[in-house]
C-alpha cells in the first residue's frame, strides 16, 4: 500500500443545499462534453484527398481517383471542377462514357459503385457488403461493366441487366464482347450475357488488341497468355520480371510492365525490352508509349522501345492517361501532372502526398514524407518555409532545431529554415534528441549496414555502433540512450557510446518478433519484445506484463500506451492495465469502416492527457483519460505519424494528408477563494497557499536607457495578491509597475506606481489583471534587485482515471455556493465505520490466490513536532477481504513521508508487532498482518486509529472490530523520535504531499494495486476526534489519492446522516457533501458483551442513551440460562455483566424438601429434608441422596450442599422399615401365646382339680 508518488488533489464540483440537513449532496456527474463544447476541434485538414491512384481523361475533364476515397475532376488547366468523397478506402477504377457520366468504384469493403454526371451530381450508386470488393469498371456505349461481386452489367439508369457469379478481378470491353478475369478463370460474354468462351487460370490484367485478340496476365508468377477471337490460345509465356504491374497493346505488340518493360510479337517472341524500376503504368498513343515506374519517372518510348524523353517526379507513378497530345500522370508524391508530348510540364496540382512524419514545436508543424521538401507550417496550415531534402521518414524538434531524417541524409535546420548541417546517413528509421542537444540517428546506408549514430548539435559525429538489423526506435533519458534493434533486442548506451546493458527477454528460448520497441517512461525503460517489460536504469526487471501485446508504444507521465493489430491498451507505470480498447474478433465488412474499430495501429501520441491513435485505415481516434472515445476523424488512408504539442494541439500525417486539431479542456470556471471561513468551517483554521507569480533575485549592470520589462498575471479568483520589490543601484533608476486591464472590451494600460531613486522598497496589493514591472536607467548603473509577486492559491487538481481509491475522504477543501475554501484541522483519533451488504472483486490481470482480493483502507497523515523539526508519517489501517474465500485479515502500515519521495526508517526508531520491509521504489515501511478470519455478509466492521505522546515517544493504536467480535487494538506501534507532540492532520497546503484523510476501497496491495468491483454495496462513515469531540468529516469526497492501490466500477452517493454508499458504477472524483450547520458532536459507544449477543459499536449524538438489552434472562435450554447482573461503564465502553445459572431439581417421594431452583455457576446450594422418617408401623426412613458428586458436601442426614457446575438433579432415596409392625406382631403373638398358655394351664389345673 504505497503512497502515491505524484500529487493529485481533488476534483471538486458545486453542491446544492438539501432541505435543512447538516450536509449537502453533490450530483454524481463530472462536467460533460456537450454539443456546444466540442472537446476536440479541427483546425485544418490539408491535402485531404489522398494521393492520386488512377487518372482518366475525357472531354469533360481529368478524373482522378485517390487513395483516400475521393474522386476529383479537374479542367484542362488543372483547376478543380468538383470532388466527391465516395468511400473510406481507395478508389480503384474510374471510367467516363460518351455522355460525360463518370463511373467510380472503390475497393471496399464494402465495395461501392457511384455514377455521377459531368457536373458531379450523383445519378445512382450501389453498395455490396459481406466482405465483397470492387476492382474494375468500364463503359461500352450504354452498358457499364463492373468487376467485383461477380461480373455485373448495368444500363445507364443503374438497372442490373445481367450478371455472372464468381469473384471478378478486372473487366474489359471489345465491341460487343466483354472479358472478365475471375479468381477461378477467364470468361468472355456477349452483350446479352451469353458465354462465348472461357479459360482456366487466375488473371489480374486484360487487354484487347485492335484485331480482337485478348491478352491476359497474372500479377503473381509472370504468366502471360494471348487468345484469338474464338478463345483459342495463341501463345503462353512465363516472364521473368517479378510481379507484373501493367499490360497493354502497342502498335501490334503486347507490352508487359513489371521489373522493366517487355514487348512481344504475335508469336510471343520478345521484340524489345526496356530496363527500369517496377512499372505499374503503361499508356500507348500513336507512335509513342508512356511508361511510369516506381522511381517516379515518366518515360516516353518510341515504337522500338527507345526512350525519347523522361520526366521525374518524386513518387511512385501509378497511373498515366493520354488526352490528345497531353499526358496526365498520378503518383505517390501527391501530384497530378500534365505534360505535352514533348515532355514539357504544362501544369501540376497537388492533391496530397503520403506524409510519413509530423512534428509540432510551439506554433510550428514540420511535415515530411514522399515529397522533395520538408515543410514547416503554422498551426493554421500557413506555409512558413520549405526546404529540399528528398523523401522524409522522421522529424524531431529540439528547441529551435529541427532534425530531418530522410531516405539518404539527415539534416538539421534552425527554426527559421536555415540549414545547420547535413550528413550522409542513409535511410533514417529512427531519431531522437537528448535534453542537452545530442541527436541519435538509427539509419541504414546504401550498402544495407544499419548503425546507431550520435551527433553533436554542430553536426559532429561523436560515435556510432553497427547493428545486425534495423534500429526501429531510439529513446533518451538524460544520459542514457536506448535503441531497439529489430529481432535482436534493446541496447542501452551512455552518452559516450559505452554499452550499459542489453535486454531481449526473461524467458529462455523466447521467440522474439521482428518488430520490437523501447521507450523511456521517467526512469523506467518500457520494452516490447516477446512481452512488455519495464527495466530500471541498471537494466533490472521492474515488472512484466504477459497479457498485452504491442507493435508501437507511447509513454507519458504515469502511463504507457501500446498499439497493436486490434487496438490499444494503456498500462500504468507499474505495468497494470488502466484501460484498453480492442476491436471485436469478428467485424463485418461495413462495420470495418463505419464503426471505430481499430485495425493495425500505426501511430499514437499523448496530448494533454488524451491519447490520439491512428490506424492503417486512416482512422484517428481521440481517447480521454478513462478510455472514452472523444472524437473520430477519418483521413481515408493510413495514418503514419502523430505529434502532440504543448498547446493542446496535435498533428496527424498519413496518406490522407495533414490534419491539425486542438483538444480543448472543458473546465468549469473556478469560484473565487474566500478569505473567511463560513459557519461551521470557522471552527477550523483557514488554509491558503501562496503561489509565486514572479521571483527574481540577483544583480546586473544596467546600460543607459536599457529597459528591463517583465510580466505576470493575477487571477480573477485569487483572494489576494501582492507585489514586493527591493532595488538598490549606484545611480538613480526609475521603476514603474504598469497594469493592463480591460474596459468595455478594449485593453488599456495604466500606471499602478512610479518611483525614482537609488534605494527603492515596495509592497503593494494587486487586483486581477496583467502587470509589467519595468526598470529604466538614464545612466549606467549596477543594480541589485529582488522582485516577488504572489497570490493566494488553493491547489485544484483532478484525476480522471478508470481506477481510483473509492470511498470517503476529506482534503481540507470545499466548494460552497459562495466560493471555494481551504481549511486545516488536527485530531488525535479516527473512526472508519463500514456496513458491507455484499462485495465481490476480481483482478482480470492474474490467476493467483489474490485474484478476488480487495482492501478497505483507513489512511491518515501523522504530523509530529520534534527537536529536529517537523516529521510526517503516512498511517494505514487496512482490512484485506478475500471475496471468494470469504476471509478477512487486518494489516497495519507506516511510511515516513519526511524523507519523501523515499521512505526511510532508522534502526530501532519503530517498534510494534510487525517489522520493517522495503518496497523497490517507495523505500522502507512498517507492516504487520493479523491472521485470516472468516466472514459472511452483511459485514459490519470498524477501523480505528489514535495517537498519543508519552515521554517523547509516539504511540499509535490500530484498532478493529468485525461483526460481533470484540473491538480490539490489534497493533500498538511506538515511534521513538523524541516528539514534543503528535497529531493527525488535514491540510491542502502541506508540501510536498497535501495531507488528507481517506477511508477507501482499493486493490489488494502495492504489488498488485488494481482490482475491479464486480458487485458492491457498502455504507461508509468517517469520524474524527477534534479537541475531545468526535464529529464527522466536514466535507466528503468520493475518492482518495494518497494510496497507490485502486479499484474500478465503484461509484459513490450520499445517503444522509454523514453516510455514503459505495455501489457499482464509474469511479469519479466528486464532492459528495459539505457542511451547512454547526457540528453535532458524536459519541462512540462500545458495548462489550461477553456473550457476543449484544456487542456492537454505536455512533450516537452526544447525550443520547445507548439501546441496551431489555430482556434480563437468556434461556439457553437444558436447564441453563444467563441472567443479566448489571452494566459496568468505563469511558466510552459499556460492559454487560452476565451470570450463568443452572437449575437444581430436588425430588423426594416422602417428606418435604428445600433447595430446588436456579443457582449461579460454581455456587453451593443447601438441600434439606425437613423429615427423615415418616409412617406408623410401616415406616419410610431416608437413606441417602441419589445424584451427588464429589464436590457435594453431606452435612447431616437429609442436609447436603450441592455444587452447581452444571444443571443438577438430586433425588432422596428412602427405605421401608417394618420394625414397629414386627414388634407389634411379636407382642401380639406373645400376648396371644401367653393367653393361650394361660388358658391351657388353667384348663389343666381345672382338670387336675376335678
Amino acid at each position: 500500500m504505497k503512497p502515491k508518488i505524484i500529487i493529485m488533489i481533488v476534483l471538486v464540483l458545486i453542491a446544492t443545499l438539501l432541505n435543512q440537513s447538516l450536509y449537502v449532496q453533490k450530483s454524481n456527474a463530472l462536467p460533460s462534453n456537450t454539443a456546444n463544447q466540442e472537446p476536440v476541434s479541427l483546425i485544418c485538414h490539408l491535402w485531404p484527398y489522398g494521393v492520386p491512384k488512377i487518372v482518366k481523361w475525357s472531354e469533360y475533364g481529368l478524373a482522378v481517383g485517390t487513395s483516400a476515397g475521393y474522386v476529383v475532376v479537374l479542367n484542362e488547366n488543372g483547376e478543380l471542377k468538383w470532388s466527391r468523397k465516395v468511400n473510406y478506402t481507395s478508389v480503384w477504377s474510374i471510367a467516363w462514357n460518351r455522355n460525360g457520366e463518370l463511373a467510380v468504384v472503390a475497393l471496399g469493403p464494402p465495395a461501392t459503385l457511384y455514377v455521377f454526371n459531368s457536373q458531379g451530381d450523383l445519378l445512382w450508386s450501389k453498395e455490396w457488403e459481406n466482405g465483397y470488393q470492387a476492382y474494375s469498371v468500364e463503359w461500352s456505349g450504354e452498358l457499364l461493366a463492373v468487376a467485383g461481386v461477380g461480373l455485373l452489367i448495368f444500363n445507364r439508369d443503374g438497372d442490373l441487366l445481367w450478371s455472372s457469379t464468381g469473384t471478378a478481378l478486372t473487366v474489359s470491353w471489345y465491341d460487343n464482347r466483354v472479358a472478365v478475369a475471375k479468381a477461378e478463370g477467364l470468361q468472355v460474354f456477349d452483350r446479352t450475357g451469353k458465354l462465348l468462351w472461357s479459360h482456366d487460370g487466375t488473371y489480374h490484367y486484360l487487354a484487347w488488341s485492335e484485331e480482337g485478340y485478348l491478352a491476359a496476365a497474372s500479377k503473381y508468377g509472370g504468366k502471360v497468355c494471348v487468345f484469338d477471337n474464338t478463345g483459342a490460345l495463341v501463345w503462353e509465356k512465363t516472364v521473368d520480371m517479378g510481379e507484373i504491374g501493367a499490360l497493354t497493346w502497342f502498335r501490334g505488340l503486347l507490352v508487359v510492365g513489371g521489373e522493366g518493360v517487355l514487348a512481344f510479337d504475335n508469336n510471343g517472341r520478345i521484340v524489345w525490352s526496356y530496363s527500369s524500376k517496377f512499372v505499374e503504368a503503361l499508356s500507348p498513343r500513336g507512335e509513342n508509349l508512356a511508361v511510369g515506374d516506381y522511381s517516379g519517372t515518366l518515360t516516353l518510348l518510341d515504337v522500338n522501345g527507345k526512350p525519347l524523353w523522361s520526366y521525374w517526379t518524386c513518387g511512385y507513378m501509378w497511373s498515366i492517361d493520354w488526352y490528345g497530345n497531353k499526358i496526365a500522370t498520378g503518383s505517390s508524391d501527391g501530384y497530378v501532372q500534365v505534360l505535352d508530348e514533348g515532355g514539357r510540364l504544362l501544369w501540376k496540382r497537388r492533391l496530397s502526398f503520403n506524409i510519413e512524419a509530423v512534428a509540432i514545436n510551439g506554433n510550428l508543424v514540420a511535415v515530411g514524407g514522399w515529397d522533395l521538401n520538408v515543410t514547416v507550417l503554422d498551426l493554421n496550415g500557413n506555409l512558413k518555409w520549405s526546404r529540399e531534402t528528398g523523401w522524409v521518414t522522421r522529424l524531431a524538434w529540439h528547441g529551435d532545431y529541427l532534425a530531418v531524417g530522410g531516405y539518404d541524409k539527415t539534416f538539421v535546420f534552425r527554426q527559421d529554415g536555415n540549414l545547420v548541417w547535413e550528413f550522409d546517413t542513409g535511410k533514417v528509421r529512427s531519431l531522437s534528441w537528448s535534453d542537452d542537444g545530442l541527436l541519435a540517428v538509427g539509419c541504414t546506408d546504401k550498402s544495407g549496414v544499419s548503425r546507431l549514430a550520435v551527433f553533436g548539435l554542430d553536426g559532429k559525429l561523436l560515435w556510432n555502433v553497427i547493428f545486425p538489423d534495423w534500429i526501429l526506435s531510439i529513446s533518451w533519458s538524460r544520459e542514457l540512450l536506448a535503441a531497439a534493434v529489430a529481432k535482436h533486442g534493446v541496447c542501452v548506451f551512455n552518452k559516450n557510446g559505452e554499452l550499459k546493458f542489453t535486454f531481449i527477454s526473461t524467458f529462455k528460448d523466447a521467440k522474439i518478433p521482428w518488430r520490437i520497441y523501447a521507450s523511456w517512461l521517467g526512469d523506467r525503460l518500457i520494452v516490447v519484445t516477446d512481452h512488455v517489460y519495464a527495466l530500471d536504469r541498471e537494466g533490472k526487471l521492474l515488472w512484466l506484463n504477459e497479457f498485452v501485446s504491442a507493435d508501437i508504444i507511447a509513454s507519458k507521465g504515469n502511463f504507457v500506451a501500446l498499439g497493436s493489430g486490434k487496438g490499444v491498451s494503456v498500462l500504468d507505470d507499474y505495468g497494470e492495465l488502466e484501460w484498453s480498447y480492442i476491436s471485436p474478433d469478428y467485424i463485418s465488412s461495413k462495420e470495418l469502416y463505419t464503426k471505430p474499430y481499430l485495425q493495425n495501429v500505426y501511430s499514437l501520441s499523448w496530448v494533454s492527457g488524451y491519447l490520439v491513435v491512428g490506424d492503417r485505415l486512416g482512422r484517428v481516434i481521440v481517447f480521454n483519460e478513462t478510455g472514452d472515445i472523444i472524437r473520430v476523424f477519418n483521413m481515408g488512408d493510413a495514418v503514419w505519424s502523430i505529434s502532440g504539442g504543448d498547446k493542446e494541439v496535435f498533428a496527424v500525417g498519413g496518406g490522407g494528408g495533414l490534419l491539425i486539431a486542438r483538444i480543448s479542456s472543458i473546465e468549469r470556471p473556478l469560484k473565487k477563494i474566500l478569505t473567511q471561513l463560513p459557519q461551521p468551517y470557522n471552527n477550523f483554521e483557514l488554509a491558503i497557499a501562496n503561489k509565486t507569480l514572479l521571483y527574481l533575485n540577483g544583480s546586473l549592470l544596467l546600460k543607459p536607457f536599457q529597459h528591463i520589462s517583465l510580466q505576470f498575471d493575477v487571477s480573477e479568483i485569487a483572494p489576494y495578491a501582492f507585489f514586493e520589490a527591493s532595488l538598490q543601484s549606484t545611480r538613480p533608476i526609475k521603476f514603474m509597475l504598469l497594469m493592463q486591464d480591460k474596459y468595455e472590451g478594449l485593453n488599456y494600460t495604466s500606471t499602478v506606481l512610479s518611483l525614482n531613486g537609488t534605494d527603492i522598497w515596495i509592497k503593494v496589493p494587486l487586483k486581477p489583471g496583467r502587470y509589467f514591472p519595468t526598470i529604466i536607467s538614464e545612466e549606467e548603473t549596477s543594480l541589485y534587485y529582488m522582485l516577488h509577486a504572489y497570490e493566494g492559491f488553493l491547489p485544484f487538481f483532478e484525476e480522471r482515471r478508470v481506477y481510483l481509491p473509492v470511498g470517503i475522504a476529506d482534503y481540507g477543501y470545499a466548494e460552497l455556493p459562495e466560493g471555494r475554501i481551504g481549511y486545516r484541522y488536527t485530531f488525535t483519533e479516527i473512526w472508519g465505520y463500514a456496513l458491507i451488504t455484499n462485495i465481490s472483486a476480481m483482478r482480470p490481470f492474474s490467476e493467483d490466490e489474490e485474484k478476488h482480493w480487495v482492501t478497505l483502507q483507513l489512511n491518515a497523515f501523522l504530523h509530529a513536532t520534534t527537536e529536529g523539526g517537523k516529521q510526517v508519517y503516512w498511517i494505514q489501517n487496512v482490512i484485506v477481504l478475500d471475496t471468494m474465500g470469504k476471509r478477512a485479515m487486518f494489516a497495519s502500515n507506516i511510511w515516513n513521508i519526511t524523507t519523501y519521495p523515499t521512505s526511510i526508517f532508522t534502526k530501532g526508531a519503530i517498534e510494534g508487532k510487525g517489522s520493517l520491509s522495503r518496497a523497490r521504489q517507495a523505500g522502507d515501511y512498517y507492516f504487520y498482518n493479523e491472521s485470516w478470519i472468516n466472514y459472511n455478509c452483511p459485514l459490519e466492521l470498524t477501523l480505528h486509529l489514535s495517537v498519543q505522546t508519552e515521554n517523547g515517544t509516539i504511540k499509535l493504536s490500530f484498532g478493529s472490530l468485525l461483526n460481533k467480535e470484540e473491538f480490539k487494538v490489534y497493533d500498538m506501534v511506538t515511534l521513538k523520535i523524541k516528539a514534543n507532540s503528535a497529531y493527525f492532520k488535514v491540510d491542502p497546503t502541506e508540501h510536498p504531499i497535501p495531507s488528507n484523510l481517506e477511508f477507501v476501497f482499493t486493490g489488494p496491495h502495492g504489488g498488485k494495486p488494481k482490482t475491479i468491483m464486480v458487485d458492491v454495496k457498502a455504507n461508509l462513515k468517517l469520524l474524527v476526534n477534534i479537541n475531545g469531540e468526535l464529529i464527522p468529516i466536514p466535507t466528503a469526497y468520493s475518492c482518495g489519492y494518497a494510496t497507490h492501490e485502486r479499484i474500478a466500477n465503484a461509484n459513490v452517493k450520499y445517503e444522509g446522516n454523514y453516510t455514503i454508499t459505495v455501489m457499482p458504477g464509474r469511479a469519479e472524483m466528486l464532492q459528495i457533501y459539505y457542511s451547512t450547520d454547526t457540528f453535532t458532536p458524536i459519541q462512540v459507544i462500545i458495548i462489550r458483551d461477553p456473550l457476543k449477543l449484544y456487542s456492537k459499536m454505536l455512533f450516537l449524538k452526544m447525550g443520547e442513551s445507548p439501546p441496551l438489552p431489555t430482556s434480563h434472562v437468556i434461556d439457553l435450554g437444558n436447564k441453563t440460562r444467563y441472567l443479566l447482573k448489571g452494566y459496568t461503564t468505563t469511558g466510552r465502553e459499556i460492559k454487560l455483566e452476565w451470570v450463568k445459572q443452572f437449575y437444581l431439581e430436588v425430588l423426594s417421594e416422602y417428606g418435604s424438601i428445600e433447595g430446588s431452583g436456579w443457582y449461579n455457576e460454581s455456587s453451593y446450594v443447601k438441600v434439606k429434608l425437613r423429615e427423615v422418617e415418616s409412617g406408623f408401623l410401616i415406616r419410610q426412613i431416608f437413606e441417602r441422596w441419589e445424584g451427588l458428586e464429589l464436590q457435594d458436601k453431606v452435612l447431616t442426614p437429609g442436609v447436603v450442599d450441592i455444587y452447581m457446575h452444571s444443571p443438577r438433579r438430586v433425588v432422596a432415596v428412602w427405605r421401608t422399615d417394618y420394625t414397629q409392625l414386627i414388634v407389634l406382631i411379636i407382642m401380639i403373638s406373645a400376648t396371644l401365646t401367653a393367653v393361650a398358655y394361660y388358658k391351657l394351664v388353667k384348663r389343666k389345673n381345672q382338670n387336675t382339680i376335678q
